[in-house]
This record gives C-alpha cells, structure tokens and sequence, in this order.
C-alpha cells in the first residue's frame, strides 16, 4: 500500500503487514495502541508513526532495510525481531519497555537511528542474538546525538556511529556472550552524567568489550568475567 492513513488504535487477531505509506496511530501527546493476537509485519518503505505497542501474542517483525518507525513506544512484554539483513529506521526517538532482538548470522543488521537528535528510553533491552558481529545500533547522520537512558544493549555485536556523531550512555552497555565481542565504536561519547543516575559499562561471561572513539566514564565500569580493551 501507499499514501498516508490514520487512526486511533489498532486491535487483530489476523496477521498485519504495514507494507508501504505512513500509518500514524493515535496523536503524538497520546499514542496510540495496537493490540495484535497475530504477527504484526513491517515491511518495505513503510512507516508506523505515534504508534504504542500494547501487546503482541507473536514478535513484531522488520521486514525489510527501509521499514521506519516514529515516536513509537514498544510495552513490556512485546519482542521485535531485526533478522537477515533487515534494517529498522528510527526517527523522533524510542520508548522500549520490551525488547528488541537483533541478529545476524553474516550480513548487516542493524537499528538506525536517523534524522535529528533522539533519546532511547525505557526499562527494556535491545539484544545482539545472532552469530555474527554485524548487530549494530547505528548512529546515521553526521552529527547526531542519542541519549540512552536505563536501556541495555548487549549481546554480540556493535554500538557505532558516522561523522560527528555523539552518543550519553545513561543505561547500559554489556558484553555478556561467551569469547565475543561488543564494540562501542561512536566517535565522541560519554558513559553517566554528573549528578545524574545511571550508565554502566559491564563485562560478564569471559566476553570483551571493546571502548573505541573519544570518550569519558562519568559512570560505572564493571568487570565480572571477560576484559575491557
């Protein structure tokens, strides 16, 4: 499909797939919430807007490299999955409550975020499950800054960033898989914030985590099996 659609809430018990044009759900002061008893599809160039994801009896899935999410909030409980290739657009920030799961067995996966500066917020984790160390969390455009705040990431895979880019860890980056690595490769960041909770940096499970780029510990670093390099 194409063009633009808007409606307040979305409740399925059939299989969705949002496969081109904007879907907006819900208002930007009040987004709104889509109840899905079936797999909920994000595929080709489309874009999901204002959107809360309520509940999802399934993973929520990325179906393509140009599927782009805006203001959305992910609940606890609900799972995306980025797999084989596929690329998920973030834009006006993430609110992830739930988790995010990212895996690649060779090619280029990833989170992007794009556009101006954003904030990844929550209580839930973004996880690198697959094989290979081509995960990322990427930070797109020159010049981006993305606040993390109570948010893990880990697992195998990359933290990374284009031009100019900056990145507040105010949550928590973990390497935690056994004899792999996570790589924080942003060029300018900063672990914690004086006078503000939170931001970890932790190795567990004999894993590395590699601190790359320019960057300050105003946090914590926590080695419990495994090296910081």
């Amino acid at each position: 499909s194409s063009g633009t659609s808007s409606v307040k809430s979305i409740i399925s018990s059939e299989p969705l797939n949002i496969s081109g044009g904007t879907l907006t759900v819900g208002t930007a002061q009040s987004p709104g919430p889509i109840t899905m008893n079936n797999v909920l599809t994000l595929s080709g160039s489309s874009r999901l807007v204002n959107a809360y994801i309520a509940s999802s009896s399934q993973p929520f899935q990325i179906a393509s490299n140009g599927a782009q999410v805006a203001h959305v909030i992910i609940a606890t409980g609900v799972t995306v999955q980025v797999t084989g290739a596929n690329v998920l657009n973030v834009l006006n920030g993430l609110t992830l409550n739930g988790s995010i799961q990212v895996s690649s067995t060779s090619s280029y996966t990833a989170i992007e975020f794009e556009g101006g500066d954003q904030t990844l917020s929550g209580t839930g984790e973004i996880v690198f499950s697959g094989t290979s160390t081509n995960s990322f969390v990427n930070l797109v455009p020159s010049g981006l800054d993305l606040t993390i705040v109570d948010v893990t990431i880990r697992g195998r895979g990359r933290v990374s960033g284009g031009t100019n880019t900056t990145l507040v860890n105010r949550g928590k980056l973990r390497a935690d898989v056994s004899a792999a690595p996570l790589w924080i490769s942003v060029p300018s960041w900063t672990n914690g914030t004086p006078g503000i909770p939170g931001g970890t940096l932790e190795t567990t499970n004999n894993a590395t985590l590699f601190l790359d780029g320019s960057w300050t510990n105003d946090g914590s670093l926590v080695v419990n099996g495994g090296a910081a390099a």
